[in-house]
């Protein structure tokens, strides 16, 4: 089970209910959370992100997402994009492609430069698309499928 997806407590269709009226400002929950792993992503053979300060960012309808410190990832690894968008409940994105080793993945890494007010610990992290690398690692266990949610055991 996850937390914002499905039959989860934050999700459209909770199995359970709250002893209260669960008010979000957006209309949607976020829920940041601190990853006790370290995480790692790495694609054309170089690491992306290596991190032990990632977060997990719960999201209602969607799948959890790992966000880094901008510190723990490779810049130089990182071209600006064109790409833009906007989420109502985060604020604008911005996007980077990765190039290594004669590959590239574009629109692949993404930012909130100025999130909105009820989403400001998004400042200063960005996320990879999971599928936009080869590989990801938890310590160092290869992980495959989405990031594991450490709220469920599949």
């Amino acid at each position: 089970m996850s937390l914002t997806v499905g039959t989860g407590p934050f999700g459209k269709r909770p199995a359970g209910r709250f002893n209260f009226e669960v008010q979000t400002p957006t209309g949607a929950v976020l829920f940041w959370d601190p990853v006790p792993q370290r995480i790692r992503a790495i694609f054309a053979g170089e690491t992306v992100v290596d991190s032990q300060r990632a977060k997990l960012l719960h999201e209602t309808k969607y799948l959890p997402v790992y966000y880094f410190p901008e510190d723990d990832v490779r810049r130089d690894l990182l071209e600006p994009s064109e790409k833009t968008s906007h989420c109502p409940h985060k604020g604008d994105a911005r996007y980077w492609s990765i190039r290594a080793g004669g590959r590239t993945a574009p629109d692949a890494v993404w930012a909130y430069p100025e999130p909105i007010e009820p989403a400001s610990f998004l400042s200063g992290h960005v996320a990879l698309y999971w599928n936009a690398v080869d590989e990801w690692f938890a310590e160092d266990e290869q992980l495959f499928g989405h990031p594991r949610d450490p709220y469920s055991r599949s």
